[in-house]
């Protein structure tokens, strides 16, 4: 059984929300959209897993800490699922500038997210993986 179109579209705009938060260093806001216990598999690095909140946090500070502003240029999203549980795949062009550099790098990665639907309804990432 296919994701209804309502399911696609909250989704779809959690991770709208998400991005957002990422692009202005809100972590709060950035955490909001993950499990207590979400996994991360980032590239070259180790597993992550959330142990709440704040762990998430202090994560994602120190991960980005030197990147000075993060944008996306192209990307291309497609979510899959069936029930209580659902995939995005996104395929994304970005561009980083770093705090002590006056180039800007731009990346291709691809990034599997997969969500996990709350008691609530509403839609929060259990685990992801990405490269670049």
């Amino acid at each position: 059984m296919a994701l209804p179109d309502t399911d696609i579209k909250e989704i779809k705009a959690a991770h709208d929300r998400m991005m957002e938060c990422l692009f202005a260093f809100d972590w709060c806001g950035y955490a909001d959209a993950y499990v207590d216990d979400a996994i991360f598999l980032p590239p070259g690095g180790e597993m992550f897993q959330a142990r709440g909140k704040q762990s998430l946090v202090d994560w994602m500070a120190e991960q980005m800490r030197g990147v000075e502003s993060l944008e996306v240029l192209d990307d291309v999203c497609e979510v899959d699922g069936d029930g209580d549980c659902a995939c995005m795949y996104t395929l994304a062009k970005e561009k980083v500038t770093l705090s002590d550099s006056d180039d800007a790098l731009e990346m291709s990665g691809k990034c599997v997210s997969v969500f996990e639907k709350q008691p609530d309804h509403s839609w929060k990432i259990k685990l992801e993986i990405w490269n670049k």
